[in-house]
């Protein structure tokens, strides 16, 4: 499998890490694995063979790093460079870009996606679902609720028979964050979501 990741913030930084240090292990179940690409809003790397992890993790600014390319992750997506992206964009709930494009793109080339990012999902969840299906790959979007919690995958591939009743919890980390704040430190609100913010 090859792996892009369309995202070089917190989480796409992290997902690397965590790539890096389990790729033993990854290649257990897929021992051709590889992490091809990386892109961010300036531009993106790639290298066929596989991109250098440890060298990679050196680096917090992409365009730093040797055989960065001026452009967009539109152009490592469009260039079928990749198997599976991991679209990790900051969330933008007013349009869903730059995600929304991504996740189009990919899908409408047959590559696999998973995405923490809610924006795309919120703003056009059944024309990407149409997508994944019509050119038969996967939208994972697990990540977006309760990223923790393998919900998405419990409910439809273990509670199917099941009638689902209730479901209760604190479902994303700001919200967690303000009403602990509230709860344990008798904070405001207006403090709590300052603080969040």
């Amino acid at each position: 499998m090859r792996l892009a990741i369309i995202g070089f913030g917190f989480l796409g930084r992290n997902l690397l890490r965590v790539i890096w240090e389990k790729i033993s292990f990854i290649r257990k179940f897929d021992r051709d694995f590889l992490v091809v690409g990386v892109a961010n809003s300036r531009g993106y790397i790639y290298d066929r063979d596989g991109l250098n992890l440890e060298n990679l993790m050196a680096f917090n600014d992409l365009l730093r790093y040797p055989g960065f390319r001026a452009g967009s992750a539109v152009d490592l997506i469009r260039g079928d460079l990749c198997d599976v992206i991991v679209e990790a964009t900051p969330t933008n709930i007013r349009d869903g870009e730059p995600g929304l494009t991504h996740i189009k793109l990919a899908l409408s080339r047959g590559i696999h996606v998973v995405t923490p990012n809610k924006g795309p999902l919120v703003l056009a969840f059944r024309e990407l679902m149409y997508l994944a299906e019509k050119n038969d790959c996967d939208l994972l979007y697990e990540g977006t609720v309760a990223g923790a919690i393998p919900i998405f995958s419990l409910v439809k591939e273990c509670l199917q028979g099941d009638k689902i009743i209730r479901l209760s919890g604190i479902l994303n980390g700001t919200t967690n964050y303000i009403l602990s704040r509230m709860f344990f430190e008798e904070i405001g609100f207006d403090i709590a979501l300052k603080e969040a913010q």
